[in-house]
């Protein structure tokens, strides 16, 4: 059985580069709800009847937009009617508060044709066409060493080997940011039980990877950039095949990429054919600069920002090796030469005082 896998949505009518539309009045909203779609009709394409969703559907915590909520419940709505059905665990921007088992924003979705939810740990059996999948739904809990023992307490219930993980956690070691930074956490990549589990798929961290250097257990990523901080990264879902343990696709989804660019770019850059790709650019210049810039395309999605310019200043010209007496002397010369006895005086003490 093929499955797709996604996560960290964070579905919110983002202020940068916004603008108000006909469909749901926020351009930045409509691409996410265009993000669910373009996975959906790619499923049907590929005749991919189940989709796993990792957490994180929502960006706003427990006050959800009204406009936003109406949004991704029609567009995960829409997916039975492509014959999809859709098993989704709750993230911690879906949860109300850190409680054990909290309230979240994705229970009314529960109510649609073909969604099943989970906001606390259980086993979805999932059966399709004689196959059988067990997932063990894994949401997000600031109660780490309950989580730990639940998933260390499973056992192999109907003798299949069919065994999915789906969490939302954050993985010890896991990568965060253009820098790629390794992040400390609660959760160590072998306290999801790799050798118990055939898959092992998860939300959270927004930049898709994989974990523990094991070629079936990864962080989906987000499925589309909220932001320069993912710039450059490449965003979509993935497809899992149960009939193998490393059979792993991703599949790109096409939308709107974050792109930084300086005055070079401007200058060589054909900026009508940056303009009509419909990226978000931020242009980085020094004051001096700005007159290179424009004219810009009236389409084009930008913002300047003004480098900072620093200029280096030498209070004291105090070089490596003088000795403490030239340090006093060279200060005293530079804001107040009647303090140089003094300063001699006091440093002579305090050598005194260490001898």
């Amino acid at each position: 059985m093929k499955l797709a896998v996604f996560s960290d949505l964070h579905a919110h009518t983002f202020k940068d580069f916004d603008s108000l539309t006909d469909r749901t009045g926020s351009k930045r909203l409509d691409n996410i709800v265009a993000t669910l779609e373009y996975i959906r009709d790619d499923c049907y394409k590929r005749d991919i009847k189940h989709v796993l969703f990792a957490g994180d559907m929502f960006h706003i915590r427990s006050k959800v937009n009204t406009v936003v909520y109406n949004a991704i419940y029609d567009a995960i709505k829409s997916f039975k009617h492509f014959g999809i059905d859709i098993i989704a665990i709750a993230g911690n921007h879906d949860q109300n508060d850190n409680s054990d088992v909290p309230e979240h924003s994705l229970h009314t979705f529960n109510d649609l044709p073909g969604v099943t939810v989970y906001g606390h740990m259980d086993i979805h059996f999932l059966k399709h066409e004689g196959e059988h999948v067990d997932i063990y739904c894994v949401p997000y809990s600031k109660n780490a060493q309950r989580t730990k023992d639940w998933i260390a307490s499973q056992e192999i219930l109907t003798g299949n080997s069919n065994r999915i993980c789906m969490f939302h956690l954050g993985i010890d070691g896991g990568f965060v940011g253009k820098g790629n930074y390794p992040m400390a956490d609660a959760f160590k990549i072998e306290d999801l039980r790799p050798d118990f589990f055939k898959y092992i798929v998860g939300g959270h961290f927004h930049k898709h990877q994989f974990l523990g250097g094991h070629p079936h257990a990864f962080y989906t990523g987000a499925p589309i950039q909220h932001s320069f901080s993912d710039e450059g990264e490449d965003k979509g879902y993935f497809i899992i095949d149960t009939a193998k343990r490393y059979d792993v696709q991703f599949v790109p989804v096409p939308n709107p990429k974050f792109i930084t660019l300086d005055v070079n770019d401007i200058v060589n850059l054909d900026m009508q054919d940056v303009a009509d790709e419909g990226n978000y650019i931020r242009i980085v210049a020094k004051e001096s600069e700005v007159g290179r810039i424009y004219p810009l395309p009236d389409n084009l999605q930008y913002k300047l920002v003004l480098e900072k310019v620093y200029q280096e200043v030498t209070r004291v010209n105090v070089k490596i090796g003088m000795s403490d007496e030239e340090v006093v002397t060279k200060y005293a010369e530079k804001f107040n030469a009647d303090a140089l006895a003094t300063g001699l005086k006091i440093l002579e003490e305090v050598k005194g005082v260490k001898g």
